[in-house]
């Protein structure tokens, strides 16, 4: 994706939980929504 960083610190890990973006506002409201659904602070990824 980032070929001109491979080599240079690039690193990623695969995860089975959720990814949530916080980038736009629209976004962090979905994340909030998310997190005051899950229960459990989101630790677990469901809902």
């Amino acid at each position: 994706m980032f070929p001109q960083w491979i080599g240079k610190g690039l690193y990623g890990f695969r995860c089975e939980g959720r990814f949530i973006d916080i980038g736009t506002p629209e976004s962090y409201r979905q994340a909030e929504e998310f997190f005051a659904q899950a229960g459990d602070g989101g630790r677990t990824g469901r809902t």
